[in-house]
């Protein structure tokens, strides 16, 4: 039997490449989002809206190695990255509380540069917040 095998790489489950909002208006980061988008310490995230389209709720991001005026910095506890979001959530009038919203990563070419697009969905908590 003449066989050549050529190995596959499966693609990121999207399932885990998310990052999801908590009653405390940070947004925690999946390992594999977190992975994937480099995170550690010493970097900040600029988030960007679609002005050409009113109706697209999604987030768009940058990973910075600097720090702006905007710019939210990039905390770790333990493994997690999270990043505290809350101002920032309630400018966008994203309830966060009653609702526990999921962004669903992925990146896309913008300008010479990569930036992750923050598909948003929501679901309803599944208890109340404090």
């Amino acid at each position: 039997m003449d066989l050549k095998l050529k190995t596959i790489k499966a693609p990121i489950d999207v399932n885990n490449y998310k990052a999801t909002t908590h009653f405390t208006g940070k947004i925690g980061f999946s390992k594999i989002a977190a992975e994937n988008m480099k995170l550690d310490e010493n970097k900040y995230l600029e988030f960007a809206i679609n002005e050409n389209d009113k109706d697209d709720e999604n987030l768009y991001v940058f990973v910075r190695n600097e720090r702006k005026d905007g710019f939210l910095k990039i905390n770790k506890a333990g493994s997690y990255y999270h990043i505290n979001a809350k101002n920032m959530l309630e400018k966008l009038q994203m309830d966060y509380i009653s609702k526990k919203i999921i962004f669903d990563i992925t990146e896309i070419p913008y300008e010479n540069e990569i930036v992750y697009k923050f598909d948003k969905r929501e679901k309803e908590r599944k208890r109340k917040s404090k």
